[in-house]
Formats: structure tokens, C-alpha cells, sequence
């Protein structure tokens, strides 16, 4: 639902962005091209005028009790990454960083959002099977306007959690890739210390596109994607009724996320000693 500050609703229907434009916008002004952020709040229940949801159970036909059926197993934990898995995302001052082929999805501050294709209902398959947390190396107030470009305000509204860059574990270094940037971890043990313990390897999949990311945490708990380039009209990575979508619906039916994976190998390799810069991200376990 648009905040008390938004400007006009002209937005609603711009075409396309002014990258020239000096002006940034606080989170109350993003504007999402498919108008998903014009939603209310009200949830999606379906109750009937007394009150009482109509999804509610009150008996079956087999004359068995309720209590007595068997239950279905516990759904597994699935972290996804952010940008560079979902969508991609430039500060609209690095021109250089702009794609050449297509107008951006969204606008948060300074920064240009663009979803990468299937992103959403990629996110509908994955709730359907999966708990799902979604994990950003970027800050908090970085993370809110982007996600709901990538996923939608009602895929939002269903995640299990939201982390950012403070939970990532610092490592004292900056980024390989960007000088400025502290290079981070996702360290799933965080995750799992915040559910108490609910989680474990054994159930709990990182999904990502930047290997190095899961260098901490235990062997065979992560897959990865190669990175969204916006420019590349052909990306499929992300479509539930691709490669992807398969290996997805056969570890939603495994025992054991680590064996599933193990014997399962889906990606890019994972960071080993024979990564060409092994020796960079190795100073990380000395």
C-alpha cells in the first residue's frame, strides 16, 4: 500500500525511468512497474460474516479422529540470496553498471531494481514446498524496497524471515570483487541459532550465486546459481518448470538435505582448494 508521502499517482504508469534525473526517493516513493506495491494490508484470510474461517476443519468423512490422521513432514528450510540471484541491482549514478536492453523493474533511493524472469513464481514454488528466509549481504533499509520488486508485497508477507548484512559474519577483509564493500558470510549457523534450533543441515538449503558466501558454513548445504545478468533476455535459471524446479521438488521429498546434495550435485562448484582464488578466501579458516 503506497505511503502517506507519495507524490502522484501519475506513477503508477510511467513508462520508463529518467536516469539523468537527480532526484532520489525514500522508501514511501518506490515505484514497481507491474503496480504490485498497491495491495492492502487485510491479509489474505477467508472468514465468513460471523467471524469463523471458512478454512477451518471440523470433521472429515472416514469417521477417523483428527488428531489420529498422519501428518504431513515438516516443510525444510530454504535461504535464498538476493541480488544477483533474484534480481539485479545498480545505483543509478554507475552508468556503467546500467543494462542495455531493458527498462528497470523498480526504483528504491538511488537504487535501480531489475527482476530476473520467473523471479515470482520461483518464490510461489518455493513457498509451496519450502519454509523460505530470504538473505541480503546489504543493509536493512537497502533490502525492503528491492525485495517486494523482486518477489511481490504478498510472497513478502510469507517469508519465514529476513536477514541482512548484520547477520552476515564479518571477516575483517573488504571484497574481493569491490574494495569499499566488507566481505561478509552467510554463516547458516546464525540462521539456525535464531530458530532455536528447529533448523540444522540436515533440512536447511542455501541457495546463492556467489559461492564463496557459504565458505563457514557445513559441507553439501548450499547450491549455486550463476549470476542474473539483466542484459541476457534467454535467463531461465529461475523457472519452476526448469532444471531447477526438479532438483527442488526431490529434495522437498528427501530425508536428508546434506545426502540429497551430495549425491545431487546442481550448479557451480562450490569454493575449494581448487578455486583459482582459493588463496584469497582461505586466509578466512587459517
Amino acid at each position: 500500500m503506497p505511503g502517506k508521502n507519495r507524490k502522484s499517482q501519475k506513477n503508477k504508469h510511467h513508462p520508463f525511468f529518467d536516469y539523468s534525473s537527480d532526484e532520489c526517493y525514500d522508501s514511501s516513493d518506490f515505484y514497481d512497474s507491474d503496480n504490485d506495491f498497491y495491495y492492502y494490508s487485510s491479509g489474505g484470510k477467508n472468514t465468513t460474516a460471523d467471524g469463523n474461517n471458512d478454512n477451518k476443519e471440523t470433521g472429515n468423512d472416514s469417521g477417523l479422529s483428527l488428531e489420529k490422521l498422519p501428518l504431513k513432514p515438516r516443510k525444510k528450510l530454504l535461504v535464498l540470496g538476493l541480488n544477483g540471484l533474484l534480481l539485479y541491482r545498480v545505483y543509478r549514478f554507475n552508468k556503467a553498471g546500467f543494462p542495455t536492453t531493458r527498462n528497470p523493474d523498480g526504483r528504491y533511493a538511488c537504487q535501480l531494481a531489475f527482476r530476473r524472469p520467473f523471479a515470482r513464481e520461483f518464490m510461489e514454488f518455493c513457498l509451496e514446498r519450502f519454509e523460505v528466509a530470504i538473505w541480503s549481504c546489504a543493509r536493512e533499509r537497502k533490502v525492503k524496497g528491492v525485495l517486494e520488486c523482486a518477489i511481490g508485497f504478498l510472497n513478502r508477507s510469507k517469508l519465514l524471515a529476513v536477514f541482512d548484512q548484520d547477520q552476515c559474519t564479518d571477516s575483517d577483509l573488504n571484497s574481493r570483487e569491490d574494495g569499499k564493500k566488507p566481505l561478509v558470510f552467510k554463516q547458516l549457523e546464525k540462521v539456525w541459532n535464531y530458530f532455536r534450533g528447529k533448523y540444522s543441515e540436515s533440512d536447511t538449503l542455501l541457495i546463492d550465486d556467489q559461492p564463496y558466501q557459504a565458505l563457514l558454513n557445513p559441507p553439501h548445504t548450499a547450491i549455486f546459481l550463476e549470476s542474473f545478468n539483466p542484459d541476457n533476455a534467454r535467463d531461465n535459471a529461475l523457472d519452476p518448470k526448469g532444471e531447477l524446479g526438479v532438483y527442488l521438488d526431490g529434495l522437498a521429498a528427501a530425508d536428508d538435505v546434506q545426502l540429497y546434495v551430495k549425491e545431487n550435485p546442481f550448479g557451480l562448484p562450490s569454493m575449494s582448494n581448487d578455486h583459482p582464488d582459493w588463496n584469497f578466501y582461505s586466509k578466512i579458516l587459517r
